[in-house]
């Protein structure tokens, strides 16, 4: 999947290609927990990040991408959990990492 960043040609079409492998990359990460569960996580990966942004900045070789990606991501989370969208977390979270789901008998 690299090599197609590298080789493409566009800046912005790369970065939302890089964009969706790290999204759907953190969604792997996340199958298997619940709703509850998926905003601790991506809580403590936002701020991990987050520091690690900070660090590199001092250096001057911090890239915010991924920083950004976790804020997305954890503001979904805590909207989904406000609203309480269990079902949709789960069919979201297949969707993104290509698994099926098991739909409960009507």
């Amino acid at each position: 999947m690299l090599s197609k960043l590298k080789s493409s040609g566009s800046c912005a079409s790369s970065r939302i290609t890089l964009r969706y492998v790290l999204a759907s990359a953190r969604a792997q990460m996340l199958s298997g927990r619940g709703l509850d569960a998926a905003v601790v996580v991506v809580e403590r990966w936002w701020r991990d990040e987050r520091k690690a942004f900070q660090i590199a900045s001092a250096f001057g070789c911090a890239t915010r991408l991924s920083l950004e990606i976790l804020c997305e991501l954890r503001l979904i989370l805590r909207l989904m959990r406000f609203k309480r969208m269990e079902a949709e977390y789960d069919s979201g979270l297949a969707a993104l990492c290509n698994v099926p789901i098991a739909m409960p008998a009507e």
